[in-house]
């Protein structure tokens, strides 16, 4: 009985691995950084609004 799979099927194009690698190695840290960055400084400060007076006329 002979096995019909070859070593020529491929689920993902060889291209993939640049892609994933880009993906897991920068934008997600990148990603993570923001999030982060956004978090700990829209918590940390005054949560009020500042306000000028308007100009005499």
């Amino acid at each position: 009985m002979s096995d019909n799979t070859s070593n020529d099927d491929v689920l993902v194009p060889a291209s993939a691995v640049k892609w994933i690698a880009l993906a897991g190695g920068i934008l997600f840290p990148l990603f993570l950084a923001v999030v982060g960055a956004h978090v700990y400084y829209a918590g940390s400060g005054s949560q009020h609004a500042q306000v000028f007076p308007l100009p005499e006329e």
